[in-house]
């Protein structure tokens, strides 16, 4: 993104005139650029300033705070943080406040980079020839990629979704561009992604709204067209089209030919399969966790987020002390599981769950699975005491 398309996508955001391409394109390019970011603050200070001049020429007083407009038909930027389960315990070593102090948000000198353009979604069996800490919600760093065995879904910035298959050799150039030497894929583009684009050593394919699958080796490149429409742009010949259905293998000598049958394609759902079984693995070690958990004397309250009677604001509590939450303004919402009403969605304003703790205690320990969109403002707080405002 050259300086002119910069500027022009930070004042469009300003302004409330992203679109949803736009929008994804400007948020890459912050991640990646400290430029970029640099001119998005010069900008916002700019935009912040002629707010409050404007403000005090017609006589109102000036914003404390500004709030940026979202782009133009894209997804709220900021969803639910919803929690599936919560522990307040006593004496577990979590102290609540230090010696009364109130802490101050500080902007740090030097804020993390983030050196790429995808994150790895979901992965089975996977063996990084790389790096071999590489997990769900990484993201993926730049240079050359080798995964050498099992199976892993790529989530890029642009919203496409790659599902990689190995033994595979790859780079993530940009959120619209990877390069692919070896291995096997199936990519699925959204709309605002048309034209996101695979190198290969034999050519490059450019998909225009799709699903496709891509099999490349030193020798050839396979592709099948299984939903949309995709461009082949080999080496030194003319582009091809290829539509839903169809197929072409093209050779490291120049030829394009029939391509395999289906059989070649990653079966999606096998993986989702496995996935699925994997999770609920997951799921029951954390069910047996929190029964260890709700053994332990210590535990006050205990909301495990299920069986509470929502249509009359009451969330249950397991815990010792007896006493339900109060739900407020938080609306039902499905947990990390996928098991509907199982969690709370938090983003409307004022929404919270009102408790009584009961006795007094010096320290107490806050447990919760929660899912955080955002920090939009200065102070943020997962638990507060009635008060807290005074201190």
């Amino acid at each position: 993104m050259n300086r002119e398309e910069l500027a022009q996508h930070i004042d469009d955001l300003l302004d409330g005139e992203l679109t949803e391409s736009e929008f994804l394109r400007l948020e890459a390019e912050l991640h990646v650029n400290p430029e970029a970011r640099r001119a998005y603050y010069e900008r916002l200070q700019l935009h912040t300033s002629l707010l409050a001049e404007a403000s005090e020429s017609v006589g109102r007083p000036e914003e404390k705070a500004l709030t940026l407009p979202r782009p133009k038909s894209y997804l709220p930027w900021f969803a639910a943080a919803a929690a599936v389960v919560a522990f307040l315990a006593g004496g577990l070593g979590w102290q609540i406040g230090k010696s009364g102090d109130v802490g101050v948000a500080t902007v740090p000198e030097e804020e993390p980079v983030a050196q790429g353009f995808a994150v790895i979604g979901e992965q089975s069996d996977a063996v990084w020839e790389n790096d071999s800490s590489l997990g769900h919600g990484d993201l993926l760093p730049s240079g050359p990629l080798k995964l050498a065995a099992g199976i892993v879904q790529i989530d890029f910035f642009s919203g496409v979704t790659a599902i990689i298959e190995g033994d595979a050799e790859f780079e993530i150039l940009s959120d619209m561009e990877m390069l692919v030497n070896k291995g096997r894929l199936r990519a699925t583009v959204p709309e605002p992604a048309q034209g996101f684009q695979i190198r290969t050593s034999t050519g490059n394919l450019i998909d225009l709204g799709t699903e496709f699958a891509l099999t490349v080796t030193p020798d050839h490149a396979d592709m099948h067209v299984l939903n949309g429409e995709i461009e082949w742009h080999p080496v030194d010949k003319p582009m091809r089209r290829l539509i839903d259905g169809e197929s072409l293998r093209w050779t490291a000598s120049g030829n394009g030919l029939s391509a395999p049958a289906d059989s070649e394609v990653i079966n999606v759902f096998d993986l989702k399969q496995h996935l699925s079984a994997r999770r609920s693995e997951k799921r029951v070690e954390w069910e047996s966790h929190v029964e260890t958990m709700k053994s332990d004397p210590r535990v006050l309250v205990h909301f495990p987020m299920k069986d509470g009677n929502h249509g009359q604001r009451e969330l249950i509590n397991e815990g010792r002390s007896g006493k339900d939450g109060t739900i407020v303004r938080a609306q039902p919402a499905a947990d990390r599981w996928g098991e509907s009403e199982a969690a709370l969605d938090f983003s409307p304003t004022g929404s919270r769950v009102r408790l009584d703790v009961p006795d007094k205690h010096r320290s107490l320990t806050f447990h919760c699975w929660a899912r955080i969109d955002s920090l939009d403002r200065w102070y943020n707080s997962l638990f507060l005491t009635d008060g807290h405002e005074l201190h």
